[in-house]
């Protein structure tokens, strides 16, 4: 019987660079927001029968915001041979964060990866989609960034008081200094082949490149908003649970 996996973490920290990290493994199969539309607080009803080969391809009215699965899997070459033999399988969406309770409620085994970031990273990129508007609310912005990335950690942190199975790790261990990345893979019982690691290593390049390419796009007013008003204690109260940190 296969194992239950998902990603969760305010948007804009690298949530889909670590679905697509998982997925290097032959051992696991990520969904890309696959049922990004059954998974909202409140209206949760997605269940193991979703995950199910046959349903899990099968992309239908009301799942997710997308209608070709291989489309937005097109970072795992594998997905569909390695499926009958995988013992991992799951979902990532960014606000999953907010389900923890239906999560390990129906999924009562289920290992949830959470992903967090330097809020004014978090905050840069917000404000930089916003100037884009390429499918972003204008109101999405720094400020939006900061309630929601101090909302993700706090509903995080109560969820792990509880004792729910979340693995935390943050965005530059993981990305930029990448030294213990087997740990994520071992932590699941794990290890990946050099095909898994050829294909891990060229999710890392890929993020090294953008950071190198990413500017802060915060004016200093912004800058002291952001300083003044996220609640980085939430931080230190889950890196106790972060299985990168040493």
């Amino acid at each position: 019987m296969k194992k239950f996996i998902f990603v969760a973490g305010c948007a804009r920290s690298g949530t889909g660079a670590l679905a697509q990290l998982l997925s290097a493994s032959d051992d696991i199969v990520m969904g890309m927001e696959r049922f990004g539309h059954l998974e909202s607080k409140g209206s949760f009803s997605l269940t193991p029968e979703h995950f199910e080969k046959e349903r899990f391809f099968d992309v239908r009215d009301g799942d997710t915001f997308y209608g070709n699965f291989d489309e937005f899997h097109r970072h795992d070459r594998k997905i569909r041979e390695k499926f009958d033999s995988c013992i991992y399988i799951g979902d990532k969406r960014p606000e999953l964060y907010e389900c923890y309770d239906e999560i390990f409620q129906i999924f009562r085994d289920a290992v949830v990866f959470f992903i967090y970031r330097n809020i004014r990273e978090v905050a840069s990129s917000y404000q930089g989609r916003v100037t884009e508007r390429n499918n972003w609310p204008a109101d999405k912005n720094f400020r939006a960034a900061v309630m929601e990335w101090n909302r993700s950690l706090f509903l995080t942190r109560e969820a792990i008081r509880k004792g729910y199975n979340i693995k935390c790790v943050d965005y530059e261990s993981v990305f930029l200094n990448h030294d213990r990345l087997n740990v994520i893979f071992s932590t699941l019982g794990l290890v990946l082949d050099a095909d898994g690691w050829e294909r891990a290593n060229a999710v890392i390049a890929r993020s090294e490149q953008l950071n190198k390419e990413r500017v802060n796009l915060l004016s200093a007013d912004e800058e002291d908003f952001v300083a003044e008003n996220a609640k980085e204690f939430l931080v230190r109260d889950i890196e106790k649970s972060n299985i990168l940190r040493l």
